[in-house]
This record gives structure tokens, C-alpha cells and sequence, in this order.
């Protein structure tokens, strides 16, 4: 059997055991949490990663905040104000002022968020079709609908070729609604991001990709992700360690998946030596996959790693040290919000007439 370049990248690194020890436990039966933690205990190898958060895009912070507090109950975790665009795109590729504000559950370190960005002058975002929505869940699936709704945001009955509830919220995000309870597989578990849903090219491919490059495991057979409809293809991954973390759920149903600002970025936070192998093997076998170089950010708390990469299809990926990450993220946690005075008046100073007033 010819083995292409990712395929080959996983074997020599070791982060293709747990993919390995996943196989042999699927044909003993199904799989819980628990036994999904005690399988990947000790498969980490060089190191794998663990998803941190996804960029979003944002043209009315306040309106934003509203939504993901009101209608999930996260929490602002720290915002910060930017006079200058982000050397690595992180705002997009706006050249102006932006802000980013971190929304979830937990500090950055425990678990999945939200980056918030807002650029300054922005008032609106075209969305591509790469990014499909993200899974949260919540105690009473009717009860969050209905609060959506009385914030005025369409609910629907369908979430991207999957049965369910979602909602389509500011800028055109979608969630998708899943209560715990009614899955066996989600007991226990403390993270409320479950899985994001991605379009991708060919499924086959992502799969190889993500598992080989990235070290992420395929729990598609495990992972509980109703029958999808319209006869799409769908393939589930999660990184060895950390089943409680947000799952990325690929799928491919015949449509283009088309990269906007829209769609962000996804960040990966794994031990620097394993970032630095990925790098590595990216410059010798795919560096057009490469958007930012790595970079070594003398930080308070240490060096911090980083490099921005694209996937099969363009998705964006950061790629940051979680040894400083972690470190660094916890000690900016202060759980303040924006100051939206001081934001209307920057906004409105700088704005064209027929724009003051709009946006926060």
C-alpha cells in the first residue's frame, strides 16, 4: 500500500495511535465518555492538541453579546481594543481598528469559546458556505428556542442536513440545539460546545488530513450525530485527549465550500513540539497550506508559538504553544466587557454621516 505524505507524517510522529486504538475499540461496542477518556488516556504520543476556540466576525458587539448572554448564558471572559490590524489577520484582512472579545463558559484554558471580532468601519459580512454551525448545548431545548425568538431571530427545524433545532443568530451564525439528557453519550460532560459543523470538498480526503497533519482521532462511528439528510457524507474528529472538547464534524454534500471573513479562523492549542513538527512537515510537504509563518512571541509568561495554516479546502487554522497559551489566557481573564460609550464615541467620530449611530 502507497502511503501519501499524511498518512506517513502521522505514523512517524505516533499521533496516529489513538486513531489506532480508536479502531480496536469500535469492535467492541459502543462507547460512553467514560470509556471514550479511559481509551485515549496515554495515546497522546508527542503531544496532540486541544480545539481552544473559533474566530467569529461581528458588525454590532453589543447586539452580539446580547444574543450569546441572553439566549446560552455565556460570559464575556476578557475583550480587548486594537488601534492597529492584527500582523497575522486575526481581525481579517481589514486594515483598520478592531477589537476581540472572548465569549463562553470557562476560561480559555478549561474550555471552548468564541472569539468575537469586530472591525471598525464594518457594518456587514458576507457568509460564505465552509462554516455550517455550531452545536451548544442546553438544558431546555424549547426554552432556548423561545428566547430566540422573542430576541427576534429566526428558529427553524433543521440544522444543516441534521434533524434538530437551531437558530440563526447576529450575522448570520447558526446553532444548533442539542440537550444533554437526551443523549447518553454527552452524560457528564462539562463542556457545552459540542462539535462544530464545516463543509468540506471530499470527506476522505479532510479525514486524512486533520487526522494525519493535526493528530486529531475519527470518532465517526461513536460520535452521535443523527442520520444525515439529503444523502450527505459526514466524518466526525476530536483530539485524543480531549473528548470533552468541541468535535469538528466534516461534511460534504455536493456544494462548494466557498471561504469568506465570514468563516474566521479555527484555533489549535498542542505542546510546541508537536506545533513545531507540523510546521515542519508542512514546509516540506505542503507549505503552500501555510498562510503565516511561525512566529516566537516573547510573552510575560513565556515564549508563545505560532503559525496560521489553511486546510484542504481553506479553512484557516491557529496554531498556538499551549504551554504559554494556557498560561497567558488564564491570567487575562478578568471577565470585563467592552466599554460601549467610549465605543459609540470612537465609532461615530469616524463613521460617515449616514452611518453614525449604527453598530456598537
Amino acid at each position: 500500500m502507497k502511503l501519501d505524505k499524511y498518512t506517513v507524517f502521522a505514523i512517524t510522529s505516533g499521533l496516529a495511535c489513538g486513531v489506532v486504538a480508536a479502531a480496536a475499540y469500535r469492535r467492541s461496542g459502543t462507547l460512553s465518555v467514560s470509556s471514550l477518556k479511559s481509551l485515549f488516556k496515554g495515546s497522546r504520543a508527542l503531544g496532540s492538541g486541544r480545539c481552544a476556540h473559533w474566530v467569529t466576525r461581528c458588525s454590532d458587539l453589543k447586539k452580539q453579546l446580547t444574543f450569546l448572554e441572553e439566549v446560552f448564558g455565556m460570559r464575556v471572559i476578557r475583550h480587548e481594543e486594537n488601534s492597529e490590524p492584527c500582523g497575522i489577520t486575526c481581525n481579517g484582512r481589514y486594515n483598520n481598528a478592531w477589537s476581540k472579545t472572548m465569549v463562553g463558559y470557562d476560561t480559555e484554558d478549561k474550555r471552548y469559546c468564541l472569539e468575537v471580532t469586530f472591525n471598525y468601519g464594518i457594518y456587514s459580512y458576507t457568509p460564505g458556505t465552509c462554516l455550517l454551525n455550531f452545536a451548544v448545548a442546553v438544558p431546555d431545548v424549547g426554552a432556548t428556542a423561545s428566547k430566540a425568538k422573542q430576541l427576534g431571530y429566526e428558529v427553524s427545524n433543521s440544522a444543516d442536513h441534521q434533524p434538530g433545532v437551531s437558530i440563526t443568530g447576529p450575522d448570520g451564525y447558526r446553532y444548533h440545539l442539542i440537550c444533554p439528557a437526551s443523549e447518553p453519550y454527552f452524560a457528564g460532560r462539562a463542556e457545552r460546545f459540542l462539535h462544530v459543523t464545516q463543509r468540506v470538498a471530499d470527506l476522505q480526503a479532510s479525514l486524512k488530513f486533520y487526522t494525519a497533519t493535526l493528530g486529531m482521532t475519527d470518532v465517526t462511528t461513536e460520535y452521535p450525530v443523527q442520520q444525515m439528510k439529503t444523502g450527505a457524507k459526514y466524518g466526525v474528529l476530536c483530539y485524543a485527549d480531549g473528548i470533552e472538547q468541541p468535535a469538528l464534524v466534516l461534511v460534504e454534500d455536493g456544494v462548494k465550500p466557498v471561504i469568506e471573513s465570514f468563516e474566521g479562523r479555527h484555533a489549535i492549542s498542542m505542546p510546541e513540539a508537536t506545533l513545531r513538527q507540523v510546521y515542519a512537515t508542512l514546509q516540506t510537504g505542503a507549505k503552500e497550506l501555510i498562510v503565516h509563518e511561525l512566529q516566537e512571541l516573547n510573552e510575560v509568561l513565556g515564549v508563545l508559538c505560532i503559525f496560521i495554516m489553511k486546510d484542504l479546502d481553506g479553512m484557516e487554522l491557529c496554531i498556538v504553544s499551549s504551554e504559554t497559551f494556557d498560561k497567558a489566557v488564564l491570567a487575562a481573564a478578568d471577565w470585563k466587557g467592552p466599554d460601549f460609550q467610549l465605543r459609540r464615541k470612537f465609532l461615530d467620530e469616524r463613521a460617515p454621516k449616514g452611518k453614525r449611530g449604527l453598530s456598537s
